[in-house]
């Protein structure tokens, strides 16, 4: 749980107030007007009469506050809403259960129309989730027709609202156009149908107004590397995902000599004009017309979400209701009107920070993971011995005696280990950059940091050095 300072209070300080506060067997609950007219609800952690710590949410975050009291302009204390902390609740069902018979099978329909960020947010597909948990609606139907939104944010909210119904909830996609954040709601249904005329794919994002491009390359990467982890749990190509979202994916699709779909980074030599789908260069997100995700055997669907079950074989198949549509409106209208309100704007760079923070930590633990499995010195090796024989030996085996001379074979794979895991280690210095800028942002806000001081300076050390080490002994021939 985190601490955000609102004034220079000293660090020691605050820290020793949110430890004392937790000693204290009574949390109390609090409103607090600022003088900006920010409200701010929730838990008191303590008080004291130079400020209060508030435990409270921010969008989908939660985080404790120190808030000086001159800040304050209203302070009433009274009782936090029922399940404050808790992820939103269902609101009441719209229909009656005894409007359906047991074998029914009950669906709920989502309009995904327009930009992420605009006109769809990951509030109303979380309400409509929420909705279809609490009264057992079996199935969600998303219709996309959304394209080249460029809020990564918003899409990478959505698709962890989706990723975590699965298993509960089935949701299948109608898509009319999904390019863009939409492409974050794919993945994690259980099925996709197009219609005619369907585009899917990335569109280029660029780097918003105080964002850098090395931080947005990191989300990008990094959301492109769940989103393929979680395409392949559903048996789908992650390669073909991650290209559609990171421009540093490079991949190519063909029909092989039994008409089969193959990827790969390029495209076989002379390879008949007929046969190659797409070839998505470095720098590029992949974007799929109609006609090549029919020769990538989407199954094509031309009619209305009501005739959607018959498609899946699922009958008697009927509208729970149409609280999916209103939610989603209901959503947009009151997101937007928070967007423009003011007062608003800490909460939001608040959560966005704390969210873009996770994110960055997340890739920077895969990076150094995928540098651990691939280090040369965990691999194992052919050497020569005296007469030309040569023996498998490990690494672990080093001494500082009776050296022996790796195998071509060996060397080269040696090379091979050193230059991936150079690779992810560079991966894991870009990481860092972005890790300590979005620190220094954390702190201006008055965040508490999510590494200890210095933490990160060192590591970069510590990885530099291990990287040298590694390119001056790539070429190495001898154990």
């Amino acid at each position: 749980m985190k601490t955000l300072v609102f004034s220079s209070v000293h660090r020691a300080a605050v820290v020793a107030t949110v430890w004392l506060a937790l000693a204290t067997a009574h949390l109390g609950a609090t409103e607090v007007t600022m003088a900006n007219g920010q409200v701010f609800v929730g838990e008191m952690v303590s008080k004291t009469d130079a400020a209060i710590v508030l435990d409270t949410k921010f969008g989908t975050g939660r985080a404790r506050l120190t808030i000086p009291r001159d800040r304050i302009a209203k302070l009433v204390e009274g009782p936090v809403p029922e399940g404050f902390f808790d992820p939103p609740k269902a609101a009441p069902r719209t229909s009656s259960p005894t409007d359906f018979a047991p074998t029914d099978q009950l669906y709920l329909e989502g309009p995904i129309t327009g930009r992420f960020g605009e006109s769809v947010f990951a509030s109303g597909i979380e309400r409509v989730v929420a909705y279809a948990r609490r009264y057992r609606i079996p199935h969600l139907v998303f219709v996309v027709d959304s394209h080249d939104s460029a809020n990564i944010d918003e899409a990478r909210k959505a698709f962890r609202v989706l990723e975590r119904a699965k298993g509960e909830i089935a949701c299948h996609a109608v898509v009319r156009q999904a390019t863009g954040d939409s492409i974050g709601l794919l993945i994690p249904c259980d099925t996709i149908h197009v219609m005619p005329g369907a585009r899917i794919g990335g569109a280029p994002v660029t780097p918003r107004e105080g964002e850098s491009a090395e931080e947005l390359a990191v989300m990008l990467r990094q959301l492109a590397q769940t989103a393929g982890e979680a395409a392949e749990r559903l048996h789908r190509p992650g390669p073909l995902v991650r290209a559609m979202i990171d421009p540093t994916e490079e991949l190519s699709c063909w029909l092989d000599e039994a008409g089969e779909p193959e990827l790969g980074v390029a495209a076989p030599a002379n390879l008949p004009a007929d046969r190659l789908i797409f070839a998505c260069p470095r720098g590029e997100v992949l974007a799929l017309t109609f006609e090549q995700l029919q020769r990538l055997s989407l199954p094509v669907f031309r009619g209305s979400v009501a005739e959607l079950g018959g498609e899946l074989g699922l009958a008697p198949w009927k509208a729970e209701s149409d609280y999916g549509q209103k939610a989603m409106a209901t959503s947009a209208e009151q997101e937007r009107a928070a967007l423009q309100a003011k007062e608003r704007a800490f909460a939001r760079r608040a959560e966005l920070i704390i969210g873009r923070r996770n994110e960055a930590r997340d890739a920077l633990q895969h990076d150094l993971a995928q540098a651990a499995r691939w280090d040369p010195e965990k691999g194992k090796y052919a050497t020569y011995q005296s007469g030309g024989r040569w023996t498998w030996r490990s690494i672990s085996t080093w001494g500082p005696v009776d050296t022996r001379r790796m195998t071509t074979d060996s060397r080269r794979r040696w090379a091979q280990r050193t230059d991936v895991t150079v690779r992810y280690i560079g991966e894991a210095l870009k990481v860092l950059k972005v890790l300590k800028a979005i620190e220094k942002h954390a702190a201006d806000m008055g965040i508490e940091p999510l590494f200890a001081a210095g933490h990160l300076d060192r590591m970069e050390n510590d990885l530099g050095i291990r990287r040298k080490a590694l390119i001056l002994n790539r070429d190495r021939r001898d154990m």
